[in-house]
C-alpha cells in the first residue's frame, strides 16, 4: 500500500497539548484504535476543530480545576477520611524504607512478619486489609521509632490525626 502525505491548503499553527497526571501514560495502555481515535480528536482540537464525539465546554467557561483541602480521600467524601489519609502516609513511609533498603517484598515480608502477597497489596495502595496498628508494627520491624504525641490542638480547632516523618539524625 503506498504512503499518503498529508497537504493542507492553509497552514494551522497546532496549539500545544498539555498531559496532564498520567494521561498520556494511560492512553498508552489503551489498544491501539483507541489511541488513533483519541489521536486524532486532540490533532483535531490543537488546530481548533472538534471531532465528532467530543463535547465543546460553552464559551467563556474555564476549565474546572478544584484545589484538595489537603486530603484527597475527604475531597472523594469517602468515610474515614483521615484514617485512610493516616494510613496512606504511613504506607508510603513503609514503602519508601522497603525501596531504601532495596528489600525484596519476600524479604520485607518476613522482617514484618508477613506474607509476600501483603506487601505487593501495601506497595500498590490497596490497604483496605490494614490497620494503623498493624501499619505501625511494620515500621517498628522495619527499624523505626514511632512516637505518638497527644496534645491540645491550637486555637480550639477539632483535634485531628497526623503523621510526621522526620529524617534520619
Amino acid at each position: 500500500m503506498p504512503k499518503l502525505a498529508y497537504s493542507a491548503t492553509r497552514q494551522v499553527p497546532l496549539k500545544p497539548v498539555y498531559w496532564v497526571g498520567s494521561s498520556l501514560d494511560d492512553l498508552r495502555e489503551c489498544p491501539e484504535e483507541v489511541q488513533d481515535v483519541v489521536g486524532y480528536a486532540l490533532f483535531l482540537a490543537q488546530g481548533g476543530g472538534q471531532h465528532p464525539a467530543a463535547k465543546r465546554q460553552h464559551e467563556g467557561r474555564a476549565m474546572k480545576i478544584t484545589k484538595s483541602n489537603g486530603n484527597v480521600f475527604a475531597d472523594l467524601r469517602l468515610p474515614d477520611a483521615e484514617e485512610r489519609l493516616l494510613k496512606a502516609q504511613l504506607a508510603a513511609e513503609i514503602a519508601r524504607i522497603i525501596a531504601h533498603r532495596k528489600l525484596t517484598q519476600r524479604a520485607a515480608a518476613e522482617l514484618v512478619g508477613a506474607d509476600q502477597p501483603k506487601v505487593s497489596h501495601l506497595l500498590h495502595g490497596r490497604l483496605a486489609g490494614f490497620s494503623t496498628d498493624r501499619l505501625l508494627a511494620w515500621l517498628t520491624a522495619l527499624g523505626q521509632d514511632v512516637e505518638i504525641f497527644v496534645r491540645t490542638p491550637p486555637r480550639r480547632r477539632q483535634g485531628q490525626l497526623r503523621v510526621r516523618i522526620l529524617a534520619a539524625r
